[in-house]
C-alpha cells in the first residue's frame, strides 16, 4: 500500500511524503513569520507567490527541484 503522509508545519508549509519516499515541500517560509522554523529537506518544493512567507526555499536542508510557476511537469515517474 503507498500511504500519503501530510504534515503542517504552520502558516503555509506543508510536507507531503508518498508511500515510496518521496518529499514535496509547499509554501516554505522564513523567520519574519514568527513561527518557530522546522529543519526539512525536501525532493521538491513548492510556491504558491514569490514572497518571503511562501517561497523561502533556504529552509530546505538539501536542494530540491523548485517547481514555482504554472504548468505541468514531470520530475519523478513513479510518486
Amino acid at each position: 500500500m503507498n500511504d500519503l503522509k501530510i504534515t503542517f508545519y504552520g502558516h503555509a508549509l506543508f510536507l507531503i511524503e508518498s508511500g515510496k519516499g518521496v518529499k514535496i515541500g509547499t509554501d516554505p517560509y522564513d523567520e519574519q513569520v514568527k513561527t518557530p522554523l522546522p529543519e526539512l529537506s525536501a525532493d521538491i518544493a513548492t510556491s504558491s507567490r514569490s514572497h518571503f512567507d511562501h517561497a523561502y526555499f533556504s529552509l530546505f536542508k538539501n536542494s530540491p527541484k523548485i517547481v514555482n510557476s504554472p504548468g505541468k511537469i514531470t520530475i519523478f515517474d513513479s510518486f
